[in-house]
Protein backbone atom coordinates (compact mmCIF):
# COMPACT_ATOMS: atom_id res chain seq x y z
CA UNK A 1 0.00 0.00 0.00
CA UNK A 2 2.62 2.42 1.06
CA UNK A 3 4.03 4.18 -1.98
CA UNK A 4 1.56 3.82 -4.91
CA UNK A 5 1.63 7.39 -6.49
CA UNK A 6 -1.10 9.24 -5.11
CA UNK A 7 -2.72 12.78 -5.12
CA UNK A 8 -5.82 14.48 -3.29
CA UNK A 9 -8.45 16.05 -4.69
CA UNK A 10 -8.34 19.37 -4.47
CA UNK A 11 -11.20 19.97 -2.02
CA UNK A 12 -8.88 17.94 0.41
CA UNK A 13 -5.49 20.03 0.16
CA UNK A 14 -5.75 23.49 1.01
CA UNK A 15 -2.70 26.33 0.07
CA UNK A 16 -1.44 29.34 1.19
CA UNK A 17 1.03 31.05 -0.78
CA UNK A 18 1.37 27.64 -2.65
CA UNK A 19 2.27 26.16 0.34
CA UNK A 20 0.28 23.20 2.06
CA UNK A 21 -1.97 24.24 4.85
CA UNK A 22 -4.40 21.47 5.72
CA UNK A 23 -6.09 23.74 8.98
CA UNK A 24 -6.15 27.40 8.30
CA UNK A 25 -9.21 27.72 6.65
CA UNK A 26 -12.11 29.24 8.33
CA UNK A 27 -14.21 26.53 9.19
CA UNK A 28 -16.54 27.07 12.10
CA UNK A 29 -19.55 27.65 10.57
CA UNK A 30 -23.07 26.51 11.36
CA UNK A 31 -23.32 23.03 10.14
CA UNK A 32 -26.28 21.00 9.02
CA UNK A 33 -27.43 17.40 10.36
CA UNK A 34 -26.68 14.48 8.17
CA UNK A 35 -28.42 11.15 8.39
CA UNK A 36 -26.64 7.70 8.49
CA UNK A 37 -27.34 4.32 7.46
CA UNK A 38 -26.96 1.28 9.88
CA UNK A 39 -28.80 -1.64 8.35
CA UNK A 40 -32.67 -0.64 8.38
CA UNK A 41 -31.86 2.06 11.22
CA UNK A 42 -31.55 5.34 10.04
CA UNK A 43 -29.14 7.81 12.49
CA UNK A 44 -29.40 11.56 12.73
CA UNK A 45 -26.10 13.12 13.90
CA UNK A 46 -25.46 16.97 14.51
CA UNK A 47 -22.35 18.04 13.13
CA UNK A 48 -22.64 21.54 15.60
CA UNK A 49 -20.09 20.74 17.45
CA UNK A 50 -16.36 20.29 16.58
CA UNK A 51 -14.84 17.03 16.46
CA UNK A 52 -12.87 16.23 20.07
CA UNK A 53 -10.71 13.66 18.41
CA UNK A 54 -8.56 13.11 15.87
CA UNK A 55 -9.90 9.88 15.19
CA UNK A 56 -13.62 11.40 15.23
CA UNK A 57 -12.40 13.97 12.58
CA UNK A 58 -10.65 11.15 9.96
CA UNK A 59 -14.54 9.14 10.65
CA UNK A 60 -15.79 12.47 9.56
CA UNK A 61 -13.80 12.40 6.05
CA UNK A 62 -14.58 9.12 5.70
CA UNK A 63 -18.05 8.69 6.42
CA UNK A 64 -18.62 11.87 4.12
CA UNK A 65 -20.45 14.35 6.83
CA UNK A 66 -17.75 16.61 6.45
CA UNK A 67 -14.14 18.05 4.56
CA UNK A 68 -10.54 16.58 6.26
CA UNK A 69 -9.90 19.97 5.79
CA UNK A 70 -12.79 21.31 8.07
CA UNK A 71 -12.93 18.21 10.08
CA UNK A 72 -9.22 18.76 11.06
CA UNK A 73 -9.36 22.46 11.52
CA UNK A 74 -11.97 22.05 14.01
CA UNK A 75 -10.37 19.64 16.11
CA UNK A 76 -7.12 21.38 15.97
CA UNK A 77 -9.30 24.39 17.75
CA UNK A 78 -10.33 21.69 20.13
CA UNK A 79 -7.12 20.68 20.75
CA UNK A 80 -5.22 24.37 21.01
CA UNK A 81 -8.29 25.50 23.73
CA UNK A 82 -7.67 22.27 26.01
CA UNK A 83 -4.82 23.09 29.01
CA UNK A 84 -5.02 19.79 29.88
CA UNK A 85 -1.87 18.05 28.70
CA UNK A 86 -3.78 14.62 30.24
CA UNK A 87 -6.83 15.23 27.96
CA UNK A 88 -4.87 16.85 25.00
CA UNK A 89 -2.79 13.18 24.60
CA UNK A 90 -6.04 11.77 24.82
CA UNK A 91 -7.90 13.48 21.86
CA UNK A 92 -4.73 12.00 19.83
CA UNK A 93 -4.37 8.76 21.55
CA UNK A 94 -7.24 6.72 19.67
CA UNK A 95 -6.23 4.84 16.26
CA UNK A 96 -7.95 6.51 13.96
CA UNK A 97 -9.66 4.49 10.40
CA UNK A 98 -7.67 4.14 7.66
CA UNK A 99 -8.56 5.25 4.14
CA UNK A 100 -7.65 4.10 0.74
CA UNK A 101 -5.37 7.13 0.65
CA UNK A 102 -1.35 6.62 1.12
CA UNK A 103 -0.88 10.22 1.55
CA UNK A 104 -3.93 10.73 3.65
CA UNK A 105 -3.10 7.60 6.01
CA UNK A 106 0.84 9.46 6.44
CA UNK A 107 -0.63 12.96 7.21
CA UNK A 108 -2.91 11.71 9.67
CA UNK A 109 -0.12 10.04 11.49
CA UNK A 110 2.33 12.53 11.07
CA UNK A 111 -0.67 15.34 12.87
CA UNK A 112 -0.80 12.74 15.67
CA UNK A 113 3.05 12.65 16.44
CA UNK A 114 3.43 16.25 15.53
CA UNK A 115 0.91 17.40 18.21
CA UNK A 116 2.42 15.16 20.83
CA UNK A 117 6.25 15.98 20.27
CA UNK A 118 5.20 20.00 19.64
CA UNK A 119 3.35 19.90 22.70
CA UNK A 120 5.62 17.78 24.76
CA UNK A 121 2.89 15.41 25.96
CA UNK A 122 5.24 11.94 25.94
CA UNK A 123 5.19 9.43 23.82
CA UNK A 124 3.55 9.51 20.52
CA UNK A 125 0.55 7.22 20.45
CA UNK A 126 1.61 3.27 19.05
CA UNK A 127 -0.97 3.71 16.08
CA UNK A 128 1.76 6.78 14.84
CA UNK A 129 3.92 3.71 13.93
CA UNK A 130 1.67 1.72 11.67
CA UNK A 131 3.58 1.13 8.60
CA UNK A 132 0.47 2.10 6.86
CA UNK A 133 1.51 5.33 8.22
CA UNK A 134 4.42 6.34 6.13
CA UNK A 135 5.29 6.40 2.51
CA UNK A 136 8.05 5.53 0.55
CA UNK A 137 8.20 8.07 -2.27
CA UNK A 138 8.33 12.02 -1.42
CA UNK A 139 5.25 13.96 -1.31
CA UNK A 140 4.89 17.75 -1.65
CA UNK A 141 1.94 19.77 -1.78
CA UNK A 142 0.59 20.87 -5.11
CA UNK A 143 2.06 23.83 -6.78
CA UNK A 144 5.08 24.13 -4.55
CA UNK A 145 8.08 23.74 -7.23
CA UNK A 146 9.87 26.99 -6.08
CA UNK A 147 9.35 26.45 -2.51
CA UNK A 148 10.59 22.53 -2.44
CA UNK A 149 13.96 23.79 -0.91
CA UNK A 150 12.54 25.34 1.86
CA UNK A 151 9.72 22.44 2.68
CA UNK A 152 12.71 19.95 2.38
CA UNK A 153 14.77 22.33 5.24
CA UNK A 154 11.40 23.05 7.12
CA UNK A 155 9.02 20.18 7.38
CA UNK A 156 8.67 18.71 10.79
CA UNK A 157 10.47 15.54 12.49
CA UNK A 158 7.13 13.76 12.19
CA UNK A 159 6.43 14.61 8.58
CA UNK A 160 9.54 14.40 7.20
CA UNK A 161 10.03 11.11 8.41
CA UNK A 162 6.85 10.04 6.55
CA UNK A 163 8.22 11.93 3.21
CA UNK A 164 5.68 14.53 3.78
CA UNK A 165 6.94 17.60 2.79
CA UNK A 166 5.25 20.69 4.64
CA UNK A 167 6.02 24.05 6.40
CA UNK A 168 7.66 24.37 9.51
CA UNK A 169 4.26 24.75 11.25
CA UNK A 170 1.46 23.12 9.40
CA UNK A 171 -0.82 22.73 12.12
CA UNK A 172 -1.05 26.51 12.61
CA UNK A 173 -4.34 28.07 13.87
CA UNK A 174 -5.73 31.02 15.54
CA UNK A 175 -6.59 29.33 18.42
CA UNK A 176 -3.06 28.30 18.76
CA UNK A 177 -1.16 28.96 22.00
CA UNK A 178 1.56 31.76 20.98
CA UNK A 179 4.33 30.28 22.80
CA UNK A 180 8.04 31.04 21.87
CA UNK A 181 8.15 28.59 18.87
CA UNK A 182 5.44 30.55 17.61
CA UNK A 183 6.96 33.38 18.06
CA UNK A 184 10.12 32.49 16.15
CA UNK A 185 8.15 30.71 13.24
CA UNK A 186 5.78 33.81 12.58
CA UNK A 187 9.06 35.82 12.67
CA UNK A 188 10.40 34.13 10.15
CA UNK A 189 7.20 33.94 8.38
CA UNK A 190 6.28 37.59 8.51
CA UNK A 191 9.74 39.52 9.51
CA UNK A 192 7.85 40.95 12.36
CA UNK A 193 8.37 39.97 16.13
CA UNK A 194 4.67 39.53 17.33
CA UNK A 195 3.24 39.84 20.78
CA UNK A 196 0.50 38.18 22.16
CA UNK A 197 -2.22 40.31 20.82
CA UNK A 198 -0.67 41.40 17.71
CA UNK A 199 -2.83 40.86 14.62
CA UNK A 200 -1.95 38.25 12.28
CA UNK A 201 -1.02 39.49 8.74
Amino acid sequence: MAGRACSWPATSVMEHKSVILLCQESAYVSKPRSTTSFGNMKMVTSLNHRPGTLAEAVQRHKSGQQKFSVALGEFLDEFYMDADARRRYARVEERPDLVQEDVFNAYVGAVGEHLVRRWNLGAPPAWTDDPHRFLQLPWFPPGVEAEKPILLAESPMAFRRRMLFVEADPLRRARMPRDERWRAYEYLRTGLMLEDDTELP
